[in-house]
């Protein structure tokens, strides 16, 4: 007899493996910075009190009207920069600027440790392409990554298999590489060209709504531009773009395939789960027919022994 709660092994290890997945699906973006932040900052850009101005000017830049990253994301990024000046004490605990944001740094849950502003950009963008916004209120989410994750999280929680083309049919949608959507790249203009050329690019025009992949390729030339727009207005040091493009576009390429990779495994566990499904069904099927078919044999031969039995008073008396 099976103890309570026992389940078979190759039921157990399915639901090991739907645990595993599920814990994939909400992929929390790790990220500290790249290592050519460590001989650059951007943090005297909060000694000159342009912050604001820079915020308000960015309100009507292409970048943000056309969708490429909305302003709250932007406010995330300097914020977080600020925090991490002031924590790490490359501008004083007595600047003003800390002083009156200590309360607001106290509350930062997470902060990377980058004093570029560079990676800053990239770490709040690629949040919201993973879904990873617990700590990053205000930041609104990107509603098409968003729509991915619960579309995987859902498909994994499904007791039920699924067929490969149920993903596969949205894929193209999602994932297809298309290079008429992606912005210009730093590494192919001067910083002033490179910004006229994010202006100009027909790639920028309803960037929000490009598919999944699109958009992840699109964050290393988002962030430099922003980058290069606030060089130019607060005049800062700003890291060697022409550094941190291929690095940044070297993480990229890590979560797209990422993001691939756990898409093909949800599919095999949800294919292999849709087979088990089957086989089960159908030995459930195969077995019952049998079992109908011996009880109704059964039937028969009882109804024939009962009346058999009864004749048995009748029959005795003649054999004498």
């Amino acid at each position: 007899m099976r103890k309570a709660g026992f389940k078979p092994y190759f039921q157990r290890s399915q639901n090991k493996i739907k645990i595993g997945l599920l814990s994939l699906v909400g992929i929390f973006f790790s990220f500290s910075g790249f290592s050519y932040a460590n001989t650059y900052n951007n943090c005297s850009l909060f000694t000159q009190g342009k912050v604001p101005t820079i915020i308000a000017n960015l309100r009507t830049d292409p970048i943000v009207s056309k969708g490429a990253i909305p302003l709250q994301a932007i406010e995330k990024a300097l914020d977080n920069l600020h925090s991490y000046c002031c924590s790490s004490e490359i501008l004083s605990k007595t600047t003003k600027s800390c002083i009156e944001s200590k309360n607001n740094r106290q509350n930062n849950a997470y902060v990377p440790e980058s004093a570029a502003l560079f990676d800053q950009f990239v770490d709040v963008q690629m949040r919201r392409w993973t879904n990873d916004l617990n700590n990053y209120s205000g930041v609104p989410a990107d509603q098409q990554f968003q729509n991915w994750h619960t579309k995987v999280k859902e498909t994994m929680l499904d007791p039920k298999g699924t067929l490969p083309q149920t993903f596969l049919a949205s894929y193209p949608e999602n994932r297809s590489y298309n290079d008429q959507h992606l912005l210009p790249r730093y590494i192919d203009h001067s910083a002033q060209d490179f910004r006229q050329a994010i202006r100009d690019s027909s790639a920028l025009t309803n960037a929000n709504s490009r598919n999944l992949r699109s958009k992840l390729l699109n964050t290393c030339s988002i962030a430099s531009y922003l980058t290069a727009i606030l060089d130019t207005e607060s005049k800062t040091m700003v890291p060697d773009l022409t550094k941190a493009n291929p690095l940044c576009t070297k993480l990229i390429n890590q979560e797209i395939n990422k993001q691939i990779n756990l898409l093909s495994r949800v599919i095999t566990y949800k294919s292999n789960k849709a087979t088990t499904d089957s086989i089960e069904n159908y030995a459930l099927n195969y077995f019952g027919s049998r079992l109908r078919y011996l009880q109704t044999q059964i039937d028969k031969l009882n109804t024939q022994l009962l009346s058999t039995s009864r004749q048995i008073p009748y029959l005795v008396p003649k054999c004498n």
